[in-house]
């Protein structure tokens, strides 16, 4: 039984390290606040930041931002500018009428 609980929580620990090192709550908070301010733009970089906040660790965020990343083998592309947010994913979808993705929902 000992074996087993130190087993256990060695991967609890791990499990929960690895969560720390990537979700940030913070960015969560600031994404809701700017979709809020109508600031779309920071909104979707707080988003992807919630997700992973080392995502955007070395990209300049002050104009377009264009960001290249892999779901396994697929490539996924983001492009973010004042006006626009576009993602390009080659396994992905989305039907004819209406060609939206839902955001924020809980």
């Amino acid at each position: 039984m000992k074996i087993w609980k130190t087993y256990s929580q060695n991967i609890t620990n791990l499990l929960l390290a690895s969560t720390t090192l990537w979700v940030n709550v913070e960015h969560w908070d600031k994404a809701v606040d700017a979709f809020d301010e109508k600031n779309y733009k920071e909104a979707a970089l707080e988003v992807i930041r919630y997700i992973n906040s080392n995502a955007l660790k070395d990209v300049d965020t002050s104009g377009d931002v264009d960001i290249t990343g892999y779901q396994g083998s697929a490539q996924i592309q983001i492009h973010i500018d004042d006006k626009t947010f576009r993602i390009k994913v080659p396994f992905l979808k989305l039907n004819e009428k209406p060609k939206t993705v839902a955001l924020f929902e809980k």
